[in-house]
């Protein structure tokens, strides 16, 4: 059997036009579940959700909230049970916090940045084990928290060592970070962080495998190695400027 293709072919242009928004009788406003395990790499999440504020107009439900640091009055942060936090260069400060979550109902955010000059991004009050990351432009955070918790969860992109190999993956296409999970029957005694990445990407590696694991800089260098043990989460940021991974320091109390 065959099929009538000459190769592989990169399509995600075509798909991210689809995709794309632009106003309530858009192609995508007839469709309510993507279910596709490459979506998080080329935004179609980010733009599901965005059309999700067309839709909710057209029907007169004001479900989804759009809103912008620059809204921030006396009161603080606005509320909303989803809400997409748009950043642009005229919404911009220098510093963005995480809205408050209302209650034990599933909440929703989408940080979008579309302006030039990088801010930070304050994630406390979130599952991640850092205070803040740098957010530039084009790139989109995810947090969802649906067990009423009242914390928020990202939302990333998962990798391991069966399914990915030993050469951790990149944050690509507007991805912020990457989660690699060490596990006992998924593990690896070495792994090797991307050769290069995004100014400011972040790389998370989480470790609940009996075992310790080395961590490489780059496949075939003699540079710095970590270690990383069972319970510990280690987290990356990439410096375009020196071109090298940068350990940060997690917050207290992350993972087990």
């Amino acid at each position: 059997m065959t099929f009538p293709f000459d190769g592989a072919k990169d399509i995600s242009g075509s798909l991210m036009s689809w995709f794309a928004a632009g106003s309530a009788s858009h192609p995508i406003m007839k469709y309510y579940i993507i279910n596709c395990d490459w979506s998080l790499r080329h935004r179609l999440v980010d733009n599901i959700i965005f059309s999700n504020q067309f839709r909710s107009r057209a029907l007169g439900i004001p479900d989804v909230v759009q809103a912008s640091p620059t809204s921030i009055g006396v009161q603080g942060m606005p509320s909303a049970r989803h809400m997409i936090l748009q950043i642009d260069d005229a919404h911009w400060t220098e510093t963005v916090a995480l809205p408050p979550i209302l209650d034990e109902e599933p909440h929703r955010l989408l940080v979008c940045s579309d302006a030039d000059a990088e801010c930070e991004l304050d994630l406390r009050g979130s599952d991640v084990p850092l205070p803040g990351v740098r957010l530039s432009k084009g790139e989109v955070v995810a947090l969802v928290c649906l067990d009423g918790s009242r914390q928020w969860a990202l939302q990333v992109r998962e990798c391991s060592p069966n399914e990915h190999g030993h050469v951790i993956a990149a944050p690509c296409d507007g991805e912020k970070f990457i989660r690699y999970t060490l596990s006992v029957g998924n593990y690896a005694p070495l792994v090797y962080l991307p050769a290069e990445a995004p100014a400011n990407s972040v790389v998370l590696i989480v470790c609940d495998a009996l075992y310790t694991t080395r961590i490489g800089h780059s496949q075939g260098t003699d540079e710095l190695e970590h270690v990383i043990s069972a319970g510990q989460v280690l987290a990356f940021t990439y410096s375009t400027a020196s071109r090298q991974w940068h350990k940060q320091e997690v917050l207290p109390g992350s993972h087990n």
